[in-house]
């Protein structure tokens, strides 16, 4: 018994140890074809082109000022929805339409194509804020619902929609 312990340990030991050094000489060979393959050389070329404006100015564009409105409009959305399920407080929700109204009467444009929205949405916000003494807007009444159908056309007429986006539990 003992001879054929023996030589099962050797046996064993024999197939261990081809299995090891014939994983090595894999790895091995692995590791040396890949460093023969030639690395790809990628050119790339870029060519800048200036800007319509100096640094630390304002785009003015339609399309820069209508994405402005989109962002704006989803969060006022997003809020909504968020005060309307209970998530979050009314005094909450006030809070941040104060600070929306004020954002929102900051979008400027020198596009003739929305210029008119954009400078109606503005004045509308400053009477209102006049009128409150703050920062306010009612983003569910009937004029502000004007106003916004209003710069959405004309958005779209300069080629950038006004679009919301929503996650499938909020209606999307």
């Amino acid at each position: 018994m003992g001879d054929t312990q023996t030589g099962r340990r050797r046996i064993t030991a024999l197939r261990g140890g081809g299995a090891v050094l014939a994983s090595v000489a894999l790895l091995t060979g692995c590791a040396a074809a890949e460093a023969e393959a030639p690395v790809p050389t990628v050119t790339v070329t870029a060519t800048a082109e200036p800007l319509d404006r100096t640094a630390g100015e304002q785009d003015l564009s339609a399309s820069y000022a209508c994405g402005r409105y989109t962002s704006l409009f989803s969060l006022e959305w997003t809020m909504r929805w968020f005060r309307d399920s209970g998530e979050v407080s009314e005094e909450s929700y006030r809070s941040f339409l104060e600070r929306q109204a004020f954002q929102l009467s900051t979008v400027r444009s020198d596009d003739p194509a929305i210029t008119a929205s954009v400078t109606a949405i503005r004045d509308h916000l400053r009477q209102a804020e006049t009128a409150a003494g703050r920062w306010t807007y009612d983003p569910v009444a009937d004029d502000w619902s004007a106003l916004v159908t209003e710069l959405s056309g004309d958005c779209a007429d300069a080629g950038s929609e006004i679009a919301s986006w929503a996650e499938p539990e909020m209606g999307g």
